[in-house]
């Protein structure tokens, strides 16, 4: 889900109001047992981003590549606007992955090779599928006990292509990337739904020794 908006720059902060939350975020709010929903705070968004880490197996440059995403995602918290530029950075640190991953397995990878490029080697060589991922697995699950309980209204079948879901990853993180790189004023609200394909993509590249 992503928002388009034509509004007037958003200038540097002042120097007092650095570390001061951006109000953009007082319309986000987080499940309560007690009381239902309550407003979010900065503890429960510094948590959000720190559960999202990547293992030691993962070669160090790709690592901080992943960092930096997460860092500014953080800092997206006192300027939202930043929130663009982890979005760029997260996908940027998927195609460090895929290129380290193809120069590991002994590939020429040429300067013009995109992340497109490096998507179609990852499927055609399975390093990643869909089963690696969490979302599909959520999904899956989800479709199955709707099967259960409302057997009337719902069919499940199990997946007979392995990587359908990466393949829509193949078309739409290169997407995104470009249109971010290259000049946007989009603003996906989804916000951590890339950093958690992210881990997960990652991971099956450089699976935890």
């Amino acid at each position: 889900m992503s928002e388009s908006t034509h509004m007037s720059p958003i200038p540097l902060k002042p120097k007092t109001d650095v570390l001061v939350e951006d109000p953009w975020w007082k319309g986000f709010g987080v499940p309560d047992k007690h009381i239902g929903v309550r407003r979010r705070t900065f503890d429960d968004y510094y948590d959000s981003i720190a559960q999202l880490q990547l293992h030691e197996s993962v070669p160090e440059q790709v690592a901080q590549s992943f960092e930096n995403a997460r860092n500014t995602y953080l800092y997206a918290f006192f300027a939202h606007r930043l929130l663009m530029v982890a979005e760029l950075q997260v996908r940027v640190s998927v195609e460090y992955g895929l290129r380290e991953k193809a120069k590991l397995c002994g590939l020429e990878v040429r300067e013009w090779w995109g992340m497109g490029r490096l998507f179609e080697e990852a499927i055609r060589r399975h390093w990643i599928v869909d089963s690696g991922f969490e979302r599909f697995r959520r999904n899956q699950e989800l479709r199955r006990r709707n099967a259960d309980t409302w057997p009337e209204h719902y069919v499940y079948k199990p997946p007979s292509d392995e990587q359908v879901y990466c393949r829509l990853l193949a078309d739409s993180f290169p997407s995104i990337r470009n249109e971010l790189a290259h000049g946007s004023d989009m603003l996906l609200l989804e916000r951590l739904g890339s950093f958690e394909i992210a881990v997960d993509l990652i991971h099956q590249l450089f699976p935890e020794k």
